[in-house]
């Protein structure tokens, strides 16, 4: 196996390594940032009935 480069030995080497890596199930709390959240999306704040201590 010849390299291009360095990025290419580093890349080829984190390949074989993957390979001996347990591969685990689908995750299913996965984040994938499909979803951008709009205002809308959000619960609305209630304002506090008690003020405080840390606030003035």
């Amino acid at each position: 196996q010849k390299y291009f480069d360095s990025g290419d030995y580093n890349m080829a080497k984190a390949k074989m390594k993957n390979k001996q890596l347990p591969s685990a199930g689908p995750d299913k709390n996965l984040v994938t940032g499909d979803h951008i959240p709009t205002p809308q999306d959000l619960p609305q704040r209630k304002s506090s009935l008690v003020t405080s201590k840390l606030a003035g």
